[in-house]
């Protein structure tokens, strides 16, 4: 248990100590974002008087507006600098994983696939933790559109105030802060664009064909001005009986999906047992003091956590087509 306490402990503090950097030159690196954002918004201004539309790069990048979208959707403290400060943190933890695994592997390559691995550990832990919300979630939306329908009709078919009733009669907090933030977008909207920025994440906060299609609707009718009451009407009975056919698949799969959760346990069992019956043989001590017993740890320990990641997404499938 030393090494690996030991090699924790020497994460945790080139971590901190590259944390300490950047607080350092924090004021001055976003002095530079800002700079940056400035002449990006003067250039998008320059465009578009020149009869271009197009979005700046950063806003046109899938990868940037992707990882936006994942920390608008489970950070509970968003702001502006929040996707700046997360590239920073996985910066760090890639640069002290690099340095620590190096030292007591011995092998760059490796050494660099597992600094790789630890730096998407934050990124991970945001994608499994909506993966779950999302898996809720989506079988609180039948409820939720069926609800929306019927404000739809009471309201005479204006669609933003039909997802102001919504949000006051929604249980599930996790889609209820998601209409109500697509509602604030809708009313401080100043383009079409902004609205089909707010749909987008909507889309993405709950990311089923079901959340696709009545995003479409959505925008048909806050764009366009169409009646969707037809529509949504038929998503309502295609959902529910979406619904139905997933209970009946998840009751199947279930002794096999639990499978995936045996590694996590049967692994450090297998150590122990080892160790048991090793005599004076040491197994621990071969397994964490020498490259290759760290290295086979680490590898398989990676395998056993995508195992039971895989099993724990898996356990309660989206309610989905």
């Amino acid at each position: 248990m030393r090494p690996i306490i030991e090699v924790t402990a020497k994460l945790l503090i080139y971590f901190l100590f590259f944390t300490g950097i950047y607080i350092i030159v924090q004021p001055h690196l976003h002095d530079l974002i800002r700079a940056y954002r400035h002449r990006a918004r003067i250039k998008r201004l320059q465009e578009a008087g020149a009869g271009r539309t197009d979005r700046p790069a950063a806003e046109r990048s899938a990868l940037y507006r992707h990882m936006d979208m994942l920390l608008q959707s489970t950070w509970k403290y968003y702001t502006d600098r929040t996707p700046a400060n997360f590239v920073i943190l996985t910066v760090s933890l890639f640069l002290s994983g690099f340095s620590v695994y190096t030292r007591y592997t011995g092998r760059v390559a490796l050494s660099l696939v597992f600094a790789v691995l630890t730096a998407l550990i934050p990124y991970i832990c945001l994608w499994l933790y909506l993966q779950i919300i999302r898996s809720q979630t989506s079988y609180q939306l039948v409820p939720a559109v069926s609800q929306l329908l019927g404000s739809y009709r009471v309201c005479s078919g204006n669609i933003y105030f039909a997802v102001l009733e919504t949000i006051r009669n929604l249980e599930d907090n996790y889609l209820k802060k998601a209409f109500i933030a697509l509602a604030n977008k809708i009313q401080n909207r100043k383009n079409d664009r902004d609205i089909e920025d707010a749909v987008e994440l909507f889309v993405f906060r709950i990311q089923t064909s079901w959340a696709k299609q009545l995003g479409v609707l959505l925008l048909n009718a806050l764009i366009d001005g169409r009646n969707i009451e037809q529509s949504l009407s038929n998503i309502v009975a295609d959902m529910k009986d979406g619904q139905n056919i997933i209970e009946e698949e998840r009751s199947h799969s279930q002794e096999t999906i639990y499978l995936g959760f045996l590694p996590l346990f049967l692994f450090p069992g297998s150590m122990l047992f080892m160790q048991a019956m090793g005599g004076q043989f040491n197994v621990l001590r071969y397994q964490f003091t020498t490259n290759t017993g760290l290295t086979s740890f680490l590898v398989t320990l990676f395998l056993c956590f995508a195992a039971f990641v895989t099993a724990l997404v898996l356990r309660k499938p989206r309610n989905d087509i």
